[in-house]
């Protein structure tokens, strides 16, 4: 497994998921520059509940709530797997919004 830097994995979901919304990790930590360096740049924040769906499907990427075997722990398997073989995972930080982290 190659793990994408952040820039190349928001190119890959963007190819994925044109309409895909999300900003560096940098935003979320913006308070504190110290914070914004260290952990910024492994993180990627998006939305849970934008209704985003997996390319020709109509499963939501992201499913707070989600009990099908789809999903584990309320993310789409698909879109799992392609964060993983990219060197990357899916962490909720509540129930609307989603941190994709480095591994």
């Amino acid at each position: 497994m190659k793990q994408l830097s952040q820039t190349r994995m928001m190119s890959a979901l963007s190819k994925l998921i044109p309409d895909m919304w999300m900003k560096p990790g940098q935003e979320w930590f913006s308070e504190n520059p110290d914070n914004r360096r260290a952990r910024g740049n492994n993180m990627i924040w998006t939305s849970g509940e934008d209704g985003m769906c997996w390319p020709n499907t109509n499963y939501p990427l992201f499913d707070y709530y989600a009990e099908s075997k789809l999903y584990e722990l309320g993310v789409y398997n698909e879109m799992g797997k392609f964060l993983y073989e990219r060197g990357w995972f899916a962490e909720w930080n509540d129930p609307g919004t989603v941190h994709l982290c480095k591994i």
